[in-house]
Formats: structure tokens, C-alpha cells, sequence
């Protein structure tokens, strides 16, 4: 059912041990918000336009500080403060990948961003798409705090109060040397950095730590004893910056697709194949919405899964890989193997399939997923999506089709 219902969303549009914007001053409401949420005074630069893409190399760890701690247990052979526990082992654990920030949306208010985490095997490079998505909304004075206005920033000097630092200088970067601006955070329990870009506004760096809970923990003598159990760490850079530019990035969708309320449903099958045992098999199905109007080449979509669940809430752009519609007149100028585009990073190709079956099919292709797309020649809607995804020995496919 996850597997079905990410896919879906996806064709829409690391969690961290410390939140990003966490303590970060810049990512709070600017001071003097008109009531549009746009700043007075500042403007966007035309850079942060729809089909811009960033991209974060994002890595975390939990370094243990002690390897058990007494846990509560009615089966316990311990009593602590009159509560039986038990000793439970304290894992250290850590992780890499990468978050794609796409620019779906701008307005005179602001612009919109749809995101997606991609799991990074540090031993191969190759990524998994970890089918976490969220879409975030930004103003001319920041996009929470992956972007603040280099006006802002160009204001700032050097200072220290409350334990907020703010420090000017020069930043080398995987071969490149930014002048910056870094905004230091620190508390009783945590520390943060941002480092900004003064004339993109974008963070190039984020690092920070904090500490973890407090546990009773065996003191070697038979007794127990209060301590801190880990510590979390953070690093991101940035490592990406460039303009996705597609046969369609320029489309705007038809009237119909821009109708409040308009909606479609999708029903498939999600396929566990492994090796030497039977295939699991699990039914699908989920409803897609218009709920607002973006502009002309933007929708927000309601899409709901049943079971009581709330609606998951994302923004589809005319623009994009996998777009709900593309004008049927793209397809005759294109051609089967041709590359639409190429993500270096997380090394995932777009390319042209061709007519299959009576359907005009894209295809993005990662070392270890393979996600296509197929359009109704005539019509131009997307009618049909799978995804196969290998994890381990095991296959995993997804096959959705719009009723």
C-alpha cells in the first residue's frame, strides 16, 4: 500500500535527526509582511522561476554516548525508583542521500516547491528514491531557510548576542570559493550553522548537533546512574544547481484540468517478487482532486487514499516528468531512445519509449528503479504509470491505471 500510494504522488510533483531550520533566525516570518506574505522592499530574484532545481547532499548520525540504558519492564530483574526495568542495547545509526527541490510555481506572492529524498548507497553512489515527498512555499524574503533574499543577507554584519553569531567571510566548497554569510545558533543542548550564498541567497552549508535524552544507565557497579545517550549530527551541502528544461517545460494546461473540484481515480496492484516464493500481490486505489489554482500551469492537488486517511495535499506542474497532461503534439516530435534529461546527481535519465500498446511512454530509469509514464496520444492525459524498484533480492512493482 506505501509503495502504491508514493508512486501516485510522485508523478504529481532524509528526515534528519535536527531539523534544518531549527534555531536558524532566517527561516522565521520577515518583519513588516504585507498581508499577500510578501516583504515590502524586497524583490525575487528571476532565477528562483519554475524548472529550477536544487539539490542538497544531506547525511545524519547518531553517535552513541553510552551502549544500554534500563528501559521500563513489568518482567524486569531490575528496580529503579520503585519500577522494574530491564537493559536494552542503544544502536548508533547514520545515513546519506539527497533532497531535490524543484520550483513548481511563481506568483506575485511568492513560489512553491515541491521536494523528493533520495537514499544514497555510499559504497555504489546509486540512489533510491525514498518516496518521501513534501511541498513548501517560499516569498521574496526566504523559502523557509534554503533561501534567504542576498538583500537580507547583504545587511547583515558581524555580531554575537544571545547566543546568535553572525560572521562574513569566505567559504571554499568542492572546488569553488563563495563569499558568505553564516548564521550560528547555539543553546544548552544544541548548534547550528547556515552558510549563505551573498549573491544567490541559497545555503551552501547547514551542520549542527544536538544532544540526545537523558537515561538511567548501568554505572559498573551494580547500580544505575543518570547520562546523556547519544549525540545527533547533521551535515548538508549544497551540490546542485541547474535548469530542467523539457519539450513540455514551457506547457500550460488545458481549462479543464484547471477546474476546482475536477477529479480522477487510479486503481493498480503493488507486486512483491523474490526469488523461490510465490508474489505478493496487494490491490490499490486513490482519488485525485483539483482543489485550487495555482496559475495556468499549476494545481494544488487533494489526493486521497481511503481508509479515513487525510487527503495528501500536492502541486501538480504543467512542467514536469510525468505531468497529468502533455500536449498530444510533443509526441510527434519526439523520438523512442531520445534523453530528455539527465540528473547527474542522483543519476536518474529521462527518455523517450515510444507508442507501446497504443500509449506515447516515458521512461526515468535509476540504477535500481525503473518509473513509466503513459499518455493517451490523442487526448495527451496520463493514463497509466509503473514503477519497479529492486531492494535486495526482492522486486517490487507497481502498476496504476486511470479509470
Amino acid at each position: 500500500m506505501l509503495r502504491s500510494t508514493m508512486v501516485l504522488t510522485a508523478c504529481l510533483f532524509v528526515s534528519s535527526a535536527f531539523a534544518q531550520s531549527e534555531g536558524n533566525p532566517l527561516a522565521r516570518g520577515p518583519q513588516g509582511d504585507t498581508a499577500a506574505g510578501a516583504p515590502a522592499g524586497l524583490t525575487m530574484p528571476d532565477f528562483l522561476k519554475p524548472g529550477l532545481r536544487i539539490v542538497q547532499m544531506r547525511s545524519d548520525a547518531t553517535i552513541p554516548n553510552v551502549y544500554q540504558v534500563y528501559v521500563p519492564d513489568e518482567n524486569g530483574g531490575w528496580t529503579i525508583n520503585g519500577q522494574k526495568v530491564s537493559l536494552q542495547n542503544v544502536p548508533g545509526a547514520g545515513g546519506a542521500g539527497y533532497r531535490v527541490l524543484d520550483v513548481v510555481a511563481r506568483t506575485a506572492d511568492g513560489v512553491a516547491l515541491n521536494s523528493a529524498n533520495y537514499l544514497l548507497d555510499v559504497q555504489t553512489g546509486n540512489c533510491t528514491n525514498t518516496n518521501q515527498y513534501e511541498t513548501m512555499l517560499g516569498n521574496a524574503s526566504n523559502i523557509e531557510d534554503y533561501w534567504v533574499n542576498p538583500a537580507k543577507l547583504a545587511a547583515m554584519q558581524n555580531s554575537s548576542q544571545g547566543g546568535v553569531t553572525v560572521l562574513r567571510g569566505q567559504y571554499p566548497l568542492d572546488g569553488k570559493t563563495y563569499d558568505t554569510v553564516s548564521v550560528t545558533v547555539v543553546t544548552d543542548k544544541s548548534a547550528s550553522r547556515h552558510v549563505y550564498d551573498l549573491e544567490t541567497g541559497l545555503c551552501i552549508v547547514f551542520s549542527a548537533s544536538n544532544v540526545g535524552a537523558t537515561a538511567y544507565v548501568p554505572s559498573g557497579d551494580g547500580k544505575a546512574s543518570q547520562s546523556v545517550t547519544g549525540t545527533g549530527l547533521v551535515y548538508n551541502k549544497l551540490v546542485a544547481v541547474r535548469d530542467v528544461k523539457l519539450p513540455w517545460s514551457a506547457q500550460k494546461f488545458p481549462a479543464e484540468l484547471l477546474t476546482e473540484g475536477r477529479g480522477s481515480r487510479w486503481t493498480g496492484v503493488t507486486t512483491t517478487s523474490i526469488p523461490g516464493s510465490p508474489a505478493m500481490q496487494q490491490p490499490f486505489a486513490a482519488t485525485m482532486e483539483v482543489e485550487k489554482k495555482v496559475d495556468d500551469s499549476a494545481v494544488v492537488m487533494a489526493i486521497s487514499f481511503g481508509q479515513g486517511t487525510p487527503p495528501v495535499k500536492r502541486i501538480a506542474h504543467a512542467g514536469a516528468a510525468g505531468a497529468m497532461w502533455i500536449d498530444p503534439n510533443t509526441f510527434s516530435r519526439l523520438q523512442p531512445g531520445q534523453v530528455l534529461d539527465e540528473d547527474r546527481v542522483t543519476r536518474t535519465t529521462l527518455s523517450v519509449a515510444g507508442m507501446q500498446n497504443g500509449l506515447f511512454c516515458f521512461v526515468e530509469k535509476r540504477p535500481t528503479e525503473v518509473v513509466a509514464f503513459a499518455y493517451d496520444p490523442r487526448t495527451g492525459y496520463l493514463v497509466a504509470m509503473e514503477t519497479s524498484t529492486t531492494s535486495g533480492i526482492a522486486t517490487i512493482t507497481t502498476a496504476l491505471r486511470r479509470e
